[in-house]
């Protein structure tokens, strides 16, 4: 029984020392959350009309504006597509994890409680729905309600932008 105990308690000191020691990606911090909204827009290759979510709107979806210094949420105009790309640059890392903590509430409650209505007027877009995703590039924080094979060439777009 020893044994077995001591050769738990090495294997997850081991694991633990391979995560710590894991080396983490640095990102640029220079990029306009504009410029990477439009790139994901286009490496998806969307053609529905996207608008802008204004600041009013933003606050009422995202309460705590003082986590990001720059940001461009787009959704389509579209009455029966939910297509919606989010991107945030945040000040401090502090703030990127807050707002990671955040944007990904807010994906799920959307996953949540928005499921029952979809489905009666746009059951095809659930696909979109289920497979939004959230990431978190150094201070950048960015979410995609697209289909997923919308969203495979975007965030590899994304990710090569704001590689160092």
């Amino acid at each position: 029984m020893k044994r077995i105990f001591f050769i738990f308690l090495t294997l997850t000191v081991v694991s633990y020392l391979l995560v710590s020691c894991k080396k983490e990606l640095a990102y640029r911090n220079d990029v306009s959350c504009k410029l990477l909204a439009t790139e994901i827009y286009d490496e998806a290759d969307l053609t529905a009309d996207f608008s802008e979510y204004n600041q009013e709107e933003r606050s009422f979806l995202f309460r705590d504006v003082t986590l990001y210094d720059d940001c461009s949420v787009i959704y389509s105009t579209e009455s029966i597509d939910i297509s919606e790309i989010g991107v945030f640059h945040c000040p401090d890392d502090m703030s990127a994890e807050k707002l990671y903590e955040e944007i990904s509430k807010y994906v799920t409650e959307q996953q949540d409680y928005q499921k029952a209505f979809i489905a009666s007027y746009a059951p095809y877009e659930l696909t979109k729905l289920e497979d939004a995703t959230t990431r978190r590039y150094g201070n950048y924080v960015i979410y995609m309600i697209l289909e997923r094979s919308d969203q495979y060439d975007a965030w590899n777009e994304i990710e090569e932008m704001l590689k160092k």
